[in-house]
């Protein structure tokens, strides 16, 4: 039985509110709607707010629901949606990422400032890389440096450093970019020792990646091929596959751009069939219009 659903409502009902009455300021009329109807529990916040205007002590909630259980059951829903953010935005699905970040994680309920700079690095990435909001994207990252003084620097730090380069760099500010790129390199370097590469290296690899695509954007093809050589490197140490088409790829379109054609066919082989198997098709699409207008073979199935 919704014993919490027939408990607000009935202490509406005595106070003499609406429903969207009880609801200003605190959430949607649609909110208090299944709350009494079906028993569609708000987020912790919203139900506190709510007990508070219908003077509801929290030991009574408590005779109802476990709060306990209920705080941990938010905690664990953020930390998959933060894990399901990470996966995403590693296949390139920048705008489905947006969206989740959105309409699912829960802002009120993050639980400590790691996951508040996890947050805001998310909401830069995809503000950059679905939308094209470039300021949106600065002030985003921004604020997940800014979250927290005098403490260690993180991967999220890191991240959020490389995220500001590639900000300038597809805003075409060369210079600016160059900076941040160097500068998020010289903090992973600081941080290399300390990290869980097991946990960690999707990220990394992401950092790696970036940055030779700006070098090679910039004609600096074999620092590119040397920071692909990172990340595959680590990649191999760690017996993953993670985004290793993408390292593949970017490490042949610059040998090829260094005149090393064989090479380049080598390597542009090993991106496709990874891409493929991971049913990567926009950088399958990327790599076939490459083959095809450098001339080169050795990748034959193609659908």
């Amino acid at each position: 039985m919704n014993y919490l659903g027939i408990k607000i409502k009935n202490k509406r009902l005595l106070k003499n509110l609406t429903q969207a009455e009880l609801a200003y300021e605190i959430c949607t009329q649609a909110t208090i709607s299944n709350l009494e109807s079906n028993g569609n529990v708000p987020t912790l916040n919203i139900l506190l707010a709510i007990a508070k205007r219908l003077s509801i002590e929290i030991s009574e909630l408590s005779e109802i629901i476990n709060i306990s259980d209920y705080i941990k059951k938010e905690e664990k829903w953020n930390t998959q949606v933060l894990n399901r953010l990470r996966m995403l935005c590693s296949k390139l699905k920048y705008q489905e990422a947006y969206d989740l970040l959105l309409n699912e994680l829960k802002f009120d309920e993050l639980k400590d400032r790691f996951e508040f700079r996890q947050y805001y690095y998310y909401k830069g990435i995809t503000s950059l890389l679905a939308k094209d909001n470039f300021a949106d994207a600065h002030f985003n990252f921004n604020l997940a440096l800014s979250t927290g003084e005098q403490r260690e620097l993180d991967l999220f730090d890191v991240l959020s450093t490389n995220g500001i380069a590639m900000t300038y760099f597809l805003d075409s500010e060369t210079d600016k970019a160059r900076t941040y790129f160097d500068k998020a390199l010289l903090q992973l370097n600081q941080l290399m020792d300390y990290l869980n590469l097991n946990q960690e290296s999707l990220e990394i690899i992401k950092i790696y990646y970036n940055t030779a695509k700006f070098h090679s954007s910039v004609k600096e093809y074999q620092k590119a091929i040397e920071l692909c050589n990172f990340g595959i490197a680590l990649q191999k140490q760690q017996n993953m596959n993670f985004e290793l088409d993408k390292l593949y790829y970017e490490k042949g379109f610059n040998l090829y751009k260094l005149g090393r054609k064989k090479e380049a066919e080598e390597y542009y082989y090993y991106a496709a069939a990874l891409a493929k198997m991971d049913n990567h098709d926009l950088i399958l699409d990327i790599i076939k219009i490459d083959m095809q207008e450098f001339n080169l073979t050795g990748y034959t199935y193609w659908e």
